[in-house]
């Protein structure tokens, strides 16, 4: 059972968004795109907001197609580029599951 997408890996550039990355990868989506698409309608007064709100990190992760299979070499690969700040296969999170944030990870 494969616990990430298949042929995706998600890919945090040291700046910008993709285009600016200029990596060569297959873009499938970003953190923008699903910010802008995601709302339902009841909703839509928060997407503005949402989309300023990520306009004020440095650099914005999306999601590349790499070919099944090689997640997790493509991931380790993009991990060695000097304009890559992070690289890690599409990890599935299930919202309904448990979890614990470790704030002493996060701040360092």
């Amino acid at each position: 059972m494969c616990c990430f997408e298949p042929g995706e890996v998600v890919v945090l550039p040291n700046d910008g968004d993709y285009r600016r990355a200029e990596l060569g990868l297959d873009y499938a989506y970003s953190a923008r795109d699903i910010l802008a698409n995601s709302f339902a309608d009841e909703f839509r007064n928060q997407r503005e907001p949402s989309l300023r709100a990520l306009e004020a990190f440095r650099a914005q992760p999306f999601v590349a197609r790499v070919r099944e299979g090689a997640e997790v070499s493509a991931a380790l690969t993009l991990n060695e580029h000097p304009r890559v700040s992070a690289a890690i296969p599409n990890y599935f999170v299930r919202t309904t599951g448990r979890f614990n944030i470790d704030n002493g990870a996060i701040e360092h």
